[in-house]
């Protein structure tokens, strides 16, 4: 099962979640998928007829949650953080800037800015004082 931001492999023998952010690689042909999530774990795995493309959805999924997968849109790009994102980013940054560790006029700032991009993923969205977020402006 592959969600957002991680991976489920289930099984009889050993079912483990790995989360997107710690593949380091992977490697798929018609036959078998080689996984590696550290640099001390790997995996491989055959399923059957479906590896091939089961292996390019796994790898798909990898490269969106970590914005390598670029997205061609002609719609507006929304940018409203959701309110989960929102609470999870204040609870990461514990309430104060990422910059200076302030906790006065914070703002949730994209780290590349949705013109140029970027998403509403926790992984891009960062808590930045006022006076940090005014200095950054568009820059990445």
């Amino acid at each position: 099962m592959i969600t957002d931001n991680r991976i489920v492999f289930s099984s009889d023998t050993k079912p483990f979640t790995v989360n997107h952010r710690r593949v380091i690689s992977i490697d798929y042909n018609a036959s078998l998928i080689d996984f590696k999530a550290t640099a001390t774990s790997t995996g491989r795995f055959a399923l059957g007829h479906e590896t091939l493309i089961c292996g390019m959805i796994l790898e798909a999924a990898i490269r969106n949650a970590n914005q390598k997968l670029a997205r061609r849109t002609t719609e507006n790009v929304d940018r409203h953080i959701p309110r989960d994102v929102r609470q999870r980013v204040w609870q990461r940054y514990g309430g104060k800037c990422v910059e200076c560790q302030s906790d006065q006029y914070l703002e949730f700032d994209h780290v590349i800015p949705v013109a140029k991009g970027g998403s509403n993923f926790d992984n891009n969205i960062q808590l930045l004082c006022r006076r940090c977020n005014l200095k950054k402006s568009d820059h990445i």
